[in-house]
This record gives structure tokens, C-alpha cells and sequence, in this order.
């Protein structure tokens, strides 16, 4: 193979294998969830947990953020700059890129 191919290969193996951790991840947190039939809720201002409080949803959720920002990082550094005016990149690649770090704030937020 030729070296550019090489490091396709490479890059692209490195950024599936921190998504399929993202996901992973996301999948635990989703089951590791504090679940709705788990509280007792006492008044508008007091509930009691059933089980244990110290889920760590919250922990796999930050985790599998963390990994798809370092994938992401690795991919727009693997491409190139992206969000600088100096690159002489296509229009549609700038586009892609900026849409792709928009998107994932709003796909947190949803979350």
C-alpha cells in the first residue's frame, strides 16, 4: 500500500474505535440511568432514592463526549485546518466541518 493509504487506514481505524467506545459508553449510561420507577417522590421538593444515588450515568455519559471530541479532533486534524480563512479548502469542506461541530452541541443538548 502507499503511505497516504496507510495513514487513511490508521486514522480512520483510531476515530471507529473511539466511536464504537462513544457508543458503548452511551449505551452504559443509558442502562446505568436512574430510572423513574427507582424514586419516591415525597412533595414537589423531596424524593428518596430506592437504590443507591451515586449512578454512573453521568460519569460514561461525559466519557462518551470525551471520545467522540477526541475523535472528532483527530479527524478535522487528519483533514486539515477547517475553521481558519488561510486553508484552501473547498467550500463544502469548510461547510461540513462547521456544521459537524454545530451539531454536536445540539445533539447534547437533546440528549
Amino acid at each position: 500500500m502507499e503511505k497516504k493509504n496507510v495513514v487513511v487506514v490508521a486514522v480512520s481505524s483510531v476515530v471507529a474505535i473511539f466511536g464504537i467506545l462513544s457508543a458503548a459508553l452511551a449505551f452504559g449510561a443509558e442502562v446505568t440511568r436512574v430510572k423513574a420507577s427507582e424514586v419516591l417522590v415525597i412533595s414537589a421538593e423531596y424524593c428518596i432514592y430506592l437504590r443507591d444515588r451515586s449512578s454512573p450515568a453521568s460519569d460514561l455519559a461525559l466519557d462518551a463526549v470525551v471520545a467522540l471530541v477526541i475523535a472528532q479532533i483527530i479527524l478535522n486534524a487528519a483533514n486539515g485546518c477547517c475553521w481558519c480563512c488561510c486553508c484552501r479548502k473547498p467550500p463544502h469542506a469548510k461547510r461540513s466541518c462547521i456544521l459537524s461541530w454545530n451539531s454536536r452541541p445540539a445533539a447534547m443538548c437533546v440528549n
